[in-house]
């Protein structure tokens, strides 16, 4: 009998992006910016609250990007490093061509990085090196759902050892406890966060950019 895997117990809605509604009204400067932000720096972080549309947001800026993005939306059962792990690798298995199949290799043996999550997101990063071209954009959707210091350990990792061929956008309600100011500080950071209100719908003056954009 096949051993279960990953994929058989998370949903594959998890991987889809939310298509905005037909009254969503986002501001075009606003989201001229996140996408702009979204193809030239390494990571991306949309800080809100709860309803103040950062889903909406993040979703229609990559949507009009003219590279591969993998979605995936977090909740509390990713809260761990290896369901981490799980829920990345499926993501980018929906981008990078042919699959992430090193990290696969190293998740099934039985070798050191197999058992840390942290470190099996150095061949996660090789497989998207030895696949892609091109930018392959991951967006991590509700990121305030981890919590667990393995797993934002594994998140920080990602951040800090990104390949040029991959960018990260997030959206989460407060800042994750990880290298922010380190990434910050080697200009690889564009934060967006809003106003403590909630905003109904999106507005520029609701999530202001932190960096000026030529």
């Amino acid at each position: 009998m096949r051993q279960a895997q990953a994929a058989d117990w998370l949903p594959s809605t998890k991987f889809v992006r939310p298509v905005p509604t037909a009254d969503a009204v986002i501001d075009a400067a606003l989201l001229e910016r996140v996408e702009h932000a979204a193809l030239s720096m390494p990571a991306t972080l949309i800080v809100a609250q709860a309803g103040a549309g950062k889903t909406t947001l993040a979703a229609a800026a990559v949507e009009r990007l003219p590279v591969p993005v993998a979605w995936v939306t977090l909740d509390d059962l990713d809260d761990g490093p290896r369901a981490l792990l799980d829920a990345l690798v499926l993501a980018l298995d929906r981008v990078v061509p042919g699959g992430c199949q090193l990290v696969r290799q190293v998740l099934e043996a039985d070798v050191p990085a197999a058992q840390d999550a942290r470190r099996a997101i150095g061949p996660l990063l090789n497989d998207v090196v030895a696949s892609c071209d091109g930018l392959v954009v991951l967006v991590l959707d509700d990121l305030h759902s981890i919590h667990d210091p393995a797993a934002l350990a594994s998140v920080d990792y990602l951040l800090a050892r990104m390949p040029d061929q991959l960018h990260v956008v997030a959206t989460t309600r407060t800042e994750p406890a990880i290298g922010l100011p380190r990434i910050h500080g080697q200009g690889r950071l564009a934060e967006f966060t809003a106003e403590r209100r909630r905003v109904d719908p999106i507005s520029s003056a609701a999530v202001p950019c932190r960096r000026r954009w030529p």
